[in-house]
């Protein structure tokens, strides 16, 4: 008998256990993430430059080596920002319109070259922080910001 009200006892279902689920606390629980832009820009008939968002991926991951940010007069900033528009991080990139090339002259040195076209692709990779919703692409000529462009990132 003994035997018997030990097997009934031991085959039982458990008892559920009683859970609750609770929202993960704001963004502290999303992952490292990358974002890979690529952009075109060019100038139009009025000389402004414009700037379009070609391709946007967003993966996860942690960039290993950050760039160092570009110290030339003409430059594009990238930068980030939170939903209430507040700046969270910049990088700067040489632009990409100008380019430095080096040629040999007639007696066989070589010489710099400064070369500004009016279309070309950039990319820029970054690492994606949690609370950014929007980029900002800014156009700097002679140390001067001279134009903004917003994009909605998330």
């Amino acid at each position: 008998m003994l035997v018997v009200m030990s097997l009934s006892w031991a085959c039982k279902s458990p008892q559920p256990v009683a859970y609750q689920y609770q929202e993960p606390e704001g963004n502290s629980t999303r992952l490292s993430e990358i974002v890979f832009l690529t952009f075109r820009i060019y100038e139009d008939s009025t000389a402004s430059t414009s700037v379009e968002l070609l391709e946007k991926q967003i993966v996860g991951g942690k960039i290993k080596v950050e760039g160092g940010d570009s110290q030339e007069k003409n430059r594009i900033v990238v930068k980030q920002f939170d939903k209430q528009k507040i700046e969270l991080n910049a990088v700067a990139i040489d632009h990409p319109l100008f380019k430095q090339v080096e040629v040999t002259n007639n007696t066989g040195s070589y010489e710099t070259k400064y070369l500004q076209l009016a279309d070309t692709e950039f990319f820029v990779r970054l690492t994606l922080l949690p609370q950014t919703v929007f980029i900002r692409v800014d156009d700097v000529r002679e140390e001067k910001e001279i134009k903004s462009t917003w994009f909605t990132i998330r």
